[in-house]
């Protein structure tokens, strides 16, 4: 009977002890609440004209504490001109999860770099981890009202009247305004380093041609054209900005003193046309070009090596996000038109800037607008270096 007692206690010692060595493997195990998974870090390099969209949303993100798997995602997003991401992550010296440019033409500009020495794309086009755009935001003419008075009376605020109206030795006496105002001075961004810069002398070059597709080497090297596009480069107001936000944050801190033209992202100019009256006591004016290409901010998964599965899948969950109705409605608000179709653009909401500034010009329909092609990598290329000859 004792040692039938004995074999019990150890038995039951031996239970006992199994039970509590496996509560404490749980307890210490990865995804435990004593010993949990350490957060699944993403990071997103994106063009700095989305901060006033993607950095709420990229907080409001976080806060929700979204899991794939165990793990708890963390995005960390940073602002970098589109020109220097695709020469940073083609060389190898920047490993975003993902990249958000201002447009398809700097996926396809990236994915050609990488093609010459990976053999394969790194932006896919199609697919799980394919590009899917963002929000979406044309290119305008934005001016002070009272210089827009003079020019709109009579002529078109369009390429080739302000390349007529900067290449004029009498500036704007000869466009019927006051002789004091001196030259028409034009802005616009670096092509080489921004979307906007490299829209604006895509969209100045077929308005020379009169094409809306096509853009050929035979074009670029044409004399007339060189000397048209020379002329407009030539009547810069100095330096041109890196970036769109730049920009525009320097047309609002200089005003009509030095800007008479800009072309712009329309996103931009919604958010900020609020503070011109208050710094200058006039009123922006905005107009669109006969020809037009749509930004349309690709949010794009780097599919290379230097992420993992895990991580990519963190990647889709944010972008899934951000595509979802109701912050694609926070980007309606700031003057971008969301890329997702279930967002009505026309509401009666009076934050929405298409309808507080109708009468500067915003317009939900552009009138008179066709939407040209995008050139091909070559031309682009060329196109970027324009400005710099």
């Amino acid at each position: 009977m004792r040692s039938r007692n004995l074999v019990i206690f150890v038995l039951f010692l031996l239970i006992a002890g199994g039970v509590v060595a496996s509560q404490l493997i749980f307890q210490w195990s990865p995804g435990s609440f004593v010993n949990p998974k350490p957060p699944l870090n993403i990071s997103v390099l994106y063009s700095a004209e989305l901060r006033a969209w993607l950095q709420p949303a990229a907080d409001a993100f976080n806060a929700q504490k979204k899991k794939v798997g165990e793990q708890t995602v963390q995005v960390t997003i940073e602002t970098l001109d589109d020109g220097s991401a695709l020469r940073e992550i083609v060389s190898g010296r920047r490993t975003p999860t993902a990249w958000i440019p201002a447009s398809g033409i700097w996926v396809n500009l990236l994915n050609r770099q990488w093609r010459a020495n990976h053999q394969s794309d790194l932006l896919l086009r199609s697919g799980e981890y394919g590009t899917t755009p963002m929000v979406l935001t044309p290119m305008v003419f934005v001016m002070f009202a009272e210089k827009a008075a003079v020019f709109s009376s009579g002529r078109d605020v369009d390429w080739n009247e302000i390349q007529k109206a900067v290449t004029n030795p009498e500036g704007w006496k000869a466009l019927g305004g006051d002789e004091e105002w001196g030259r028409v001075k034009y802005s616009q961004t670096d092509p080489s380093t921004s979307n906007a810069g490299l829209l604006a002398v895509t969209l100045a070059t077929y308005a020379y041609f009169n094409k809306t597709d096509g853009l050929t080497s035979d074009d670029l090297n044409d004399p007339g054209y060189q000397a048209w596009i020379d002329g407009l480069a030539n009547g810069l107001v100095d330096d041109t900005p890196p970036t769109a936000q730049q920009q525009m944050e320097d047309v609002l801190r200089y005003g009509p003193s030095k800007y008479d033209v800009v072309s712009i992202y329309e996103s931009l100019v919604a958010q900020q046309i609020k503070n011109a009256p208050g710094r200058f006591g006039t009123e922006l004016k905005v107009f669109y070009p006969r020809l037009n290409i749509w930004s349309d901010y690709p949010f794009s998964i780097l599919v290379g090596e230097d992420s993992t599965a895990e991580e990519k899948d963190a990647a889709l969950l944010f972008r899934n996000y951000l595509y979802s109705i109701p912050v694609q409605e926070d980007a309606l608000n700031v003057g971008f038109r969301p890329a997702n179709p279930d967002v009505a653009l026309l509401t009666n909401d009076a934050n929405n800037p298409f309808n507080r500034y109708k009468d500067a010009g915003l317009e939900i329909n552009i009138p008179r607008t066709t939407i040209a092609d995008t050139p091909g990598g070559d031309i682009l290329n060329r196109l970027m270096t324009l400005f710099g000859r």
